[in-house]
């Protein structure tokens, strides 16, 4: 009942909402990590390595990731097999006969979860290594004369 154009329109918003989500999610951590930076710099002035820091940071971000993936990816699911059966009209507009089935494709939806993920990894990675070059003393001095 879904015409092969509307399937390919559904893939390409699903892939515009992936993008807009690994760039909304670059702008959020860079925001963050701009926001915390002094109480990042006092973790570190009380002895906490860079590396533990980085990987703090990263660890953060990965649940965050993760949460808004399985999350995208339960309303996505779940809004198609409510949703599905409501839009696929035959094509005078009556319902469909037979009814819609509707078919997930697992191993598309896998491959994307997977393309997000190693994204979104790529994200949390650049936003962590800005960290490594932060100056905690130099930090705390002008957080202490601001």
């Amino acid at each position: 009942p879904l015409r092969v154009a509307t399937q390919a329109a559904l893939w390409l918003a699903i892939a515009a909402a992936a993008l807009l989500a690994a760039i909304g999610f670059a702008v959020h951590s860079a925001s963050t990590l701009a926001a915390r930076r002094i109480e990042l710099a006092q973790l570190r002035a009380i002895g906490l390595s860079r590396r533990r820091l980085v990987g703090l940071i990263g660890a953060e971000s990965l649940v965050l990731c993760a949460l808004g993936v399985l999350f995208g990816l339960a309303v996505g699911l779940g809004l198609g097999l409510l949703a599905g059966p409501l839009i696929a009209l035959s094509p005078n507009g009556a319902p469909a006969i037979p009814g819609v089935r509707v078919i997930v494709p697992w191993l598309e939806l896998t491959l994307l979860v997977v393309v997000v993920g190693v994204v979104l990894l790529a994200v949390v990675g650049a936003v962590a290594r800005g960290q490594r070059s932060a100056n905690p003393a130099g930090i705390l001095r002008e957080a202490d004369n601001g």
